[in-house]
């Protein structure tokens, strides 16, 4: 997904989000952006081979019980 953030906040600071730093900081906007995106596509990636569980991959344990 190449969608853009809409805004920035430091919820510390401004917890009712009235002050939007996205323009102010483009470049920290920019690493928080890509860390999301990688933390996302994990997420998604274990969700698709069924890791959600603290003992790993459930379809690798299977694979090795059928062989």
């Amino acid at each position: 997904n190449n969608k853009k953030p809409a805004a920035l906040y430091n919820y510390k600071k401004d917890f009712t989000q009235q002050h939007n730093l996205l323009n102010e900081i483009p470049d920290t906007a920019q690493i928080i952006t890509k860390h999301l995106q990688a933390f996302l596509q994990q997420y998604n990636n274990r969700i698709v081979d069924n890791n959600l569980t603290t003992e790993g991959s459930q379809l690798q344990k299977a694979a090795k019980l059928n062989h």
